[in-house]
């Protein structure tokens, strides 16, 4: 869950003024806004179930019932594959908003 907090971290640091196209503005609420194109909803929502979906992995693993011994595994290997996927769409969306923005940095 470390990747969360240094996600958001980038996002203002580093992210935020590729899509702003200003070196100087870094506001993470303004990138949920239509003049930004919702760039915040195409970054924040697979960010936020990423992170949910690996730590609902770390606590499907750590389930010790009798009754959820076959169900766990095969829920922690969904919510590992949901995981995995949704931070690659984060990872594709701050490369596709790097690379199509006109800020030379």
């Amino acid at each position: 869950a470390l990747h969360f907090p240094l996600a958001l971290a980038a996002i203002v640091a580093f992210i935020a003024p590729y899509i702003y196209e200003q070196p100087n503005h870094h506001c993470p609420f303004c990138l949920l806004q239509a003049e930004h194109g919702y760039a915040g909803w195409v970054l924040y929502l697979p960010l936020f179930l990423g992170t949910a979906a690996g730590i609902g992995v770390g606590l499907a693993a750590g389930v010790r019932a009798e009754s959820l011994n076959r169900a766990a595994p095969r829920v922690a290997t969904g919510l590992a594959k949901l995981a995995v996927a949704a931070l690659g769409v984060f990872g594709l969306a701050v490369l596709f908003y790097i690379k199509r923005s006109n800020l030379v940095m």
